[in-house]
Parts: structure tokens; sequence; C-alpha cells
């Protein structure tokens, strides 16, 4: 893209996805299920996102909206399916009958915090890196249809001077393939700029 050089570009992904990767470490530890969090089959930083990189998914959806905070702004969007929850509920609750009342604050709860330990696990990445202070923000959960979800992120796609990337979190034991939509402002893309100068700067800093 125009705002990266392809140095900074690569150094761009190279820090995402390592907090991608610290991420997917502690969600399997929680929920139990071998997981990636990666950026599927191609990897791409836009200022637009087109509601075609959206995957459409039948019947209602689980939105999980977080804000990003402090010197690096912006939203996370993670999409999950019924059918994706309902993996991630037998994994966690294995042999375990509940009432629908109890499977509703269940399943909510434990998509609640499945976004809050990937959101946080990156924003800690970043803040690291760029040593800024950044994190994510309490994320809200929103049940409903496709077509209303990619209203919702188009809504937040929308703010002026932000960036874009999309990555997957998925599990083959699971049967989960998910969305995992980021807008991300400006000082993130300075952060880069600044960081690409040092091409020996370590991600574990």
């Amino acid at each position: 893209m125009g705002f990266f050089t392809d140095i900074e570009m690569e150094k761009a992904k190279d820090i995402i996805t390592f907090g991608l990767l610290e991420s997917a470490k502690s969600l399997e530890v929680f929920i139990k299920l071998e997981i990636r969090l990666d950026f599927g089959d191609d990897f791409s930083i836009s200022e637009n996102l087109s509601n075609k990189n959206i995957t459409a998914k039948s019947d209602e959806v689980y939105l999980l909206t977080s804000e990003l905070i402090g010197e690096i702004k912006g939203t996370s969007y993670l999409i999950l399916s019924k059918e994706e929850v309902k993996s991630i509920m037998a994994s966690v609750y294995p042999n375990n009958e509940f009432t629908e009342e109890k499977y509703i604050k269940k399943s909510n709860a434990l998509v609640l915090e499945t976004d809050n330990i990937i959101t946080a696990g990156v924003m800690k990445n970043l803040a690291n890196i760029f040593n800024y202070r950044t994190y994510g923000g309490v994320p809200q959960l929103n049940i409903v249809n496709h077509n209303e979800a990619v209203r919702i992120i188009s809504e937040g796609t929308k703010k002026d001077d932000y960036v874009f990337f999309k990555a997957i979190l998925s599990s083959k034991t699971g049967n989960i393939k998910a969305d995992f939509i980021w807008l991300l402002d400006k000082a993130f893309v300075e952060a880069v700029k600044k960081v690409s100068k040092n091409r020996k700067i370590s991600l574990t800093s």
C-alpha cells in the first residue's frame, strides 16, 4: 500500500503475526482446542475494507467488538457462527448439559473471554514493540444476522485515517474458521515506520 514501503509492510506483518501467535497459545489453554491465528491465504493492510472481506455465515452470528484504547486507537471485530460457538462450548464443557438459559449465559461469557484473550495478546505485543501505552477495552457482544454484522462493521470503518487488516481464527479439530477484523489508526502506521528503521528490533522486547 502507498503508506508502507515493502520493508515496512514486512515489519508490520511480523509484528502482528507475533502478537497473533502469542494470543493463540493463551487461547489454546483456555478453550482446550488446537488454535491457529493467522492471515489465511494472504496478508494486506488497506485503507478500505470491502464487505466481501467479511465471510458470510448462515443463521445468527456472535459479533464481538473491542475498542482499542491508548496511543494506538481503533476497533477489533471477532465474528463467530453459532456452530463455532457450540464447538468451543463442547471443548470447554464436555459432557455437560445446560438448560437453555444457562447455555446462553455460559456461551456469552465464553466468547467474550475468547475475544478478550486474543485482543489483549495482540495489543500487549504492540505496546511492547512500539513502547506505547495501548490496550483493548472490555469487549461487547451482539448476536445478529450476517447483514447486521456487516452494517455494524461498515459503520466502524467510516472513521477517518484508519487502516484495516483481517486475521483468521481457525481450529480443524473444532471446525472453526472465524473472521477477526482490525481497525487501527495512523499511529500504528507511524509506529511501524519508526521501528522499521531499526532492522534489529526484537519482537520479544
